[in-house]
């Protein structure tokens, strides 16, 4: 686990650094690049957990239906605002 924390880390540091190297520097841009990477993360994030707590738990442990449906208006929600920020 500490070696994928360990690549993830580095990985966003040196997004970080090619983004300021591409010349942004302007706070709303840094600010609307954040958003949609947090956005697409966390989008990316709740639909692994509806797939991994679907189909690895075992079923007495699976979420209700309700709760499944709770995590897709999350997904839809993450992923408007991901498309949102990303066209603006």
């Amino acid at each position: 686990m500490s070696k994928y924390y360990f690549i993830f880390l580095w990985s966003q540091i040196f997004l970080g650094i090619i983004i300021l190297m591409f010349g942004f520097s302007e706070p709303m841009q840094l600010v609307t690049i954040s958003a949609f990477l947090n956005a697409m993360t966390m989008f990316v994030y709740t639909i692994l957990i509806l797939w991994l707590n679907s189909t690895t738990l075992p079923e007495e442990l699976r979420p209700a239906w309700w709760r499944k449906v709770v995590l897709s208006l999350v997904i839809l929600f993450f992923g408007m605002f991901s498309l949102l920020t990303w066209l603006y």
